[in-house]
């Protein structure tokens, strides 16, 4: 299990919780998204929107970003990373979309991005696909090169990936699409008078379900984008996580929510601290370590469940 904390980057051991290694890395406060696990690399976001690169093994840093080159004010804050062909893909807000060769750190290309959208990545090997504004956009993992574009007619909040299909929540419209890559068309597409506009925290999928969060949660079929079930008003929720028959998610208030993951049914409830109320920042959300349940209980806190 790896934690980012304001200073630093913890291996702990997943069973026993045993510190294996803990190595410097400023993060961003309150605070900074949540590292990226690629075979031997851990890839860290860090302080003013540097990426740096360390051996999941030892702790060794591999590799750092130099600070940005910058003739603005603020520091362009990192969106959204992701890892195909050896390369890791990081969007920063109003910045740029760039690709670092995963073993020393060094920009394979880089391509601006202006507009105060926010930006959600997927990459499989042929393609990396950013969705900012209204737009998703396909470009080649190794050249950059544009492959296509196209307009969803909303506003691209979280998206997930299932094959050739990539699942898109639109903020505008609250809706959820499929659309086919292979293609670039829409296969299905519905509108949720459930889900409140601009209110979508997150997605994730399972073999045949999509979970979103917002201020409920909700269950959609994949194949025709049917509500299957729709949990009690919970206040604004994060990332949820699948474990057994069962689907955790915590809000942003002081509740970590269990709920059947096929009937939306209550099962539990566990006192967490009260994380940042702000909408899109990096969340506290637990995550499955083969049959516990890691849990940031404070901000000083972790502790393992056994469902």
């Amino acid at each position: 299990v790896y934690i980012r904390t304001d200073k630093s980057v913890v291996a702990l051991e997943a069973k026993t919780g045993k510190q294996l290694w803990q190595a410097e890395s400023l993060g961003d406060v309150p605070l900074s998204r949540s590292p990226v696990v690629f075979g031997q690399y851990l890839i860290v976001p860090e302080k003013e929107s540097q990426i740096a690169a360390f051996s999941t093994n030892t702790g060794q840093l591999i590799w750092r970003t130099p600070p940005l080159n910058m003739a603005v004010l603020y520091s362009p804050w990192i969106e959204s990373i992701t890892v195909a062909n050896n390369l890791v893909f990081v969007a920063r807000f109003d910045w740029s979309l760039s690709a670092y060769k995963i073993a020393n750190g060094e920009v394979a290309w880089e391509k601006e991005l202006s507009g105060r959208s926010f930006q959600y990545l997927i990459s499989n090997e042929s393609a990396v696909y950013l969705g900012t504004g209204s737009r998703l956009t396909a470009f080649d993992t190794m050249s950059g090169n544009l492959l296509w574009e196209r307009d969803i007619g909303g506003t691209i909040g979280p998206m997930v990936q299932d094959g050739n299909v990539i699942y898109i929540t639109d903020q505008a419209n609250s809706s959820l699409l499929a659309f086919d890559l292979q293609n670039q068309k829409i296969i299905w597409r519905n509108t949720y008078d459930e889900i409140e506009k601009f209110e979508i925290g997150c997605l994730v999928e399972s073999d045949e379900e999509l979970y979103l969060s917002e201020h409920k949660l909700v269950a959609i079929s994949k194949t025709r984008g049917r509500l299957d079930w729709i949990s009690e008003h919970t206040g604004r929720l994060e990332c949820p996580v699948i474990l057994g028959n069962k689907i955790y998610v915590r809000n942003t208030d002081t509740s970590l929510f269990a709920f059947g993951i096929t009937s939306g049914d209550e099962a539990g409830k566990l006192a967490v601290q009260t994380n940042t109320p702000m909408k899109h920042e990096p969340n506290r959300s637990p995550i499955a370590a083969g049959e516990l349940l890691i849990v940031p209980v404070t901000e000083h806190q972790i502790a393992a469940y056994r469902p």
